[in-house]
């Protein structure tokens, strides 16, 4: 008799399948184990919509965001929906509710924002002990390279010094799409990037941004740099930096935004859906020309006699 697997079990060899980010390996785990902690019932073979359903309804009653919400379901309906494609199970979800979102506005820094940030970089005091790097060079020469490329956090903390080349160019293999990406960065930032000594600090390996104390400590401390220029982002704190990229680049361009971001010609409008800040775009005109010419005497009234009765037959 074939042994009755686990949500949990097959979240792992879910994962094991797959080529994921250590990020998305964590959050699959967390939400398979906050499914559990609130189901307790985790065979597969008793799982089924109205669980998930109710689930739903309870994380709405908590006042969870939607978007949260959506996410957390999507978690557990892949790794579900994996399983009944291994044959492990015999059903999948199919009527699990689905959640609106109401679509929010993309939202970036103005040029006087990044100058304010700019500005607060260049009074972080100390240096990492880990590299011996003046903190106010390293977010200056980060803030620059993120600003002039665009760069999704992934493809910037693994950047190298041999991968500039003359003028600044950079041709990329992006982490998230696989696809070949080129930027271009200019001498300003170039020159920030040379203030990264020393280049010979224990396993940097010639990475511009390395980072040896984890993800969670580069946030805190990018969060209270932007705190220290007046700014805030409560989710998104380096994509914010690639929005405001990507919504200047198309501000003097417009169209050439889902280039500069390194997007596929295939994603149609996503760079307009997540990425452009309409209040920091130009206004461009989409009112047809008149019918009628200002002052013009309407065609109606061209020798109407109000004393007149016609009749008007349809």
């Amino acid at each position: 008799m074939k042994p009755e697997v686990t949500l949990t079990e097959w979240a792992e060899r879910y994962i094991l399948a797959r080529d994921l980010s250590d990020f998305y390996v964590r959050d699959v785990r967390r939400v398979i184990g906050w499914f559990v902690a609130w189901n307790i019932e985790q065979r597969l073979d008793h799982l089924t919509d109205d669980h998930l359903n109710q689930w739903a309804k309870q994380l709405k009653r908590e006042g969870k965001n939607p978007k949260t919400i959506k996410m957390r379901l999507s978690t557990v309906k892949s790794v579900w929906r994996d399983a009944f494609m291994a044959g492990e199970c015999q059903t999948e979800p199919r009527r699990v509710v689905k959640i609106k979102c109401p679509r929010s506005m993309p939202v970036a820094w103005t040029h006087e924002e990044l100058r304010r940030l700019l500005d607060a970089a260049a009074t972080v005091p100390l240096w990492f002990k880990r590299t011996g790097i003046r903190k106010a060079a390293f977010w200056r020469a980060f803030i620059l390279v993120a600003y002039d490329s665009a760069l999704r956090l992934n493809d910037l903390e693994s950047l190298r010094r041999e991968q500039i080349q003359t003028g600044g160019r950079i041709i990329i293999t992006q982490h998230k799409t696989g696809t070949l990406h080129s930027v271009r960065l200019r001498p300003e930032t170039l020159a920030a990037i040379k203030q990264l000594e020393p280049w010979d600090a224990p396993g940097r390996g010639d990475v511009i941004f390395w980072w040896g104390a984890g993800r969670s400590e580069f946030f805190r401390q990018f969060r209270r740099l932007l705190l220290s220029a007046g700014l805030t982002s409560s989710y998104g704190l380096t994509r914010r930096l690639r929005r405001s990229s990507a919504t200047a680049a198309e501000a003097v361009q417009p169209g050439i935004a889902s280039l500069h971001l390194g997007h596929s010609p295939e994603s149609g409008n996503l760079a307009h859906r997540h990425y452009l800040d309409p209040r920091l775009l130009p206004e461009r005109v989409t009112t047809p020309p008149p019918l009628v010419e200002a002052f013009q005497k309407p065609v109606a009234m061209i020798g109407f006699d109000p004393t007149e009765t016609t009749e008007i037959v349809i």
